[in-house]
């Protein structure tokens, strides 16, 4: 049996235990309510296994229905005569399930490598907890790109390699079976079924193995349009969500504006990222980058793929000219371009035209020992070597901000702004050429500190400090609920006790 049902069923032991003595109608009708919510299970477990999308039920559920079906008998065999025998075997239980190790099994659906840090520092502090056991199974579903649906096995391959060359003991999504393992705790990143999970692995399939599902979005709210509402806060997923962990005060607005239940199970504490950004600009401690960067101002450039004029918050055609050239121009200063993954995708299906002249551009600069084009999976080395950042409206632009180094936002005509104007606080926005030039200008010659300052208290009056223990927070205040909404539920139980009261 897993921690959270061991957990569940010695708090009904206790409230047992505290009501032995009472008359026996009061245990009669205690006995009721557990065979009622007894057969609730029963039958759950037996739906789940004729159902084609789920999983048959988990084991520990079914341990925890076989205990309670003891339960209902002994309380039925001792209620009138027999006290001490009913006080002892609750007694006698509660220290047997005590006695038995059990640690709280967290598992992570993670996905593509690059959405990793959504999910790193919380698995990393659950790693280091001795009452916690950690699972991380890579998940993956059919693709939609440009009205093509189809499954790429070898991209599954390779997520996979990623994270196992990286040293993350990964599960295969085949080889995982939820029914045996019965995490307490199942942790999503990302909300949807296209590139997403599979259906036994969707959020209304998991949650008939435990109610304990957290969600930890992998792309924050950063770009605006009316289409990426649906996306952060009005998906099915949002509304089964036990937790879903919100980084500031305007996306749990959102939440309680578009979403399904107001609210209510969307908790401000910050994100993960944001302390993979702090830390990684506070220990340099990913140093991939570092031979080649030299000590020298390096500008992380961040592009978004929707390149094409007028749609979404992409500006590559717009600044690409002024960006290389600065860089051909300047060799005391280095450029980590690193476009958002799909942009690569997307450029390949412009015209022949464009095609051709993004191809030169790309031999072009492949010259320039001072301009990296970073295609790596992991881009927490292009955060750490790097002392400023020129993004689109992407997760980037708040992300980053998190590491105190100064950002400028680049805005694009006719296209999306950012998704909440509050998000710009303390950091300048180019909307010409000059602009980003005369960012790059100050990064360059060090004029930088004060742009550095202003962007650090925006950060914090609009998301939160950052001091790298958000991850920290998350895990805490995730245990701590899951042990009292496990008493809350043994106590709503006995309906019988909450009537008499």
């Amino acid at each position: 049996m897993n921690y959270s049902d061991k957990t569940f069923l010695m708090n009904l032991y206790a409230i047992i235990g505290d009501h032995a003595a009472a008359s026996p109608s009061v245990l009669t009708l205690m006995k009721e309510d557990i065979k009622h919510y007894a057969d609730a299970l029963q039958k759950k477990c037996e739906g789940m296994k004729y159902s084609p999308r789920t999983r048959p039920a988990s084991e520990s559920n079914i341990d925890l229905l076989c205990a309670l079906r003891e339960l209902i008998d002994v309380i039925g065999y001792n209620t009138y005569d027999s006290v001490a025998v009913l006080q002892e075997y609750v007694a006698e239980k509660t220290a047997g399930l005590k006695g038995e190790e059990s640690k709280v099994k967290a598992a992570f659906l993670t996905h593509e490598y690059s959405c990793w840090p959504s999910f790193k520092p919380v698995y990393e502090r659950f790693s280091v907890m001795p009452n916690v056991e950690v699972q991380v199974i890579v998940s993956y579903s059919i693709n939609v790109h440009f009205g093509e649906v189809f499954y790429d096995t070898e991209f599954y391959r390779r997520m996979l390699a990623e994270y196992r060359d990286a040293g993350v003991e990964a599960y295969s999504m085949y080889e995982y079976n939820i029914a045996t393992e019965s995490p307490d705790i199942v942790f999503y990143m990302k909300p949807y079924y296209c590139r997403g999970n599979m259906p036994y692995f969707q959020v209304n399939d998991v949650e008939k193995h435990t109610p304990y599902t957290v969600y930890i979005p992998y792309c924050l709210d950063t770009q605006g349009g009316a289409e990426l509402i649906k996306y952060f806060y009005q998906l099915p997923p949002f509304y089964h969500f036990w937790r879903i962990i919100g980084y500031s005060d305007i996306y749990k607005k959102m939440h309680a504006q578009y979403g399904y239940r107001d609210a209510e199970n969307v908790v401000t504490l910050g994100h993960p990222k944001f302390d993979i950004a702090y830390n990684a600009a506070q220990a340099r401690a990913y140093n991939y980058w570092s031979d080649v960067v030299k000590g020298r101002p390096a500008v992380l450039w961040n592009t978004h793929f929707s390149i094409e004029e007028n749609v979404g918050v992409g500006t590559y055609f717009l600044y690409k000219d002024v960006v290389f050239d600065y860089f051909k121009r300047h060799n005391d200063i280095v450029l980590l371009w690193r476009p958002h993954p799909i942009f690569w995708q997307r450029i390949m299906k412009q015209s022949q035209e464009v095609v051709n002249e993004f191809n030169e551009t790309m031999n072009d600069i492949a010259r320039y020992e001072n301009i990296i084009v970073d295609k790596r999976p992991d881009y927490l080395d292009a955060f750490s070597v790097s002392t400023a950042m020129i993004s689109d409206a992407t997760t980037f632009l708040l992300e980053y901000r998190a590491s105190g180094n100064p950002v400028i936002y680049t805005s694009k005509p006719g296209g999306e702004r950012v998704s909440h104007e509050e998000y710009l606080n303390g950091i300048p926005e180019a909307t010409v050429p000059e602009d980003v030039l005369d960012f790059l200008e100050a990064v360059r010659t060090n004029r930088t500190a004060e742009m550095s300052e202003r962007s650090v208290q925006a950060f914090s009056s609009v998301l939160g400090d950052s001091d790298g223990h958000i991850s920290e927070r998350i895990c805490d205040y995730v245990l701590k609920e899951m042990d009292i909404d496990l008493q809350r539920r043994a106590e709503e139980l006995f309906v019988s006790l909450q009537n008499k009261n």
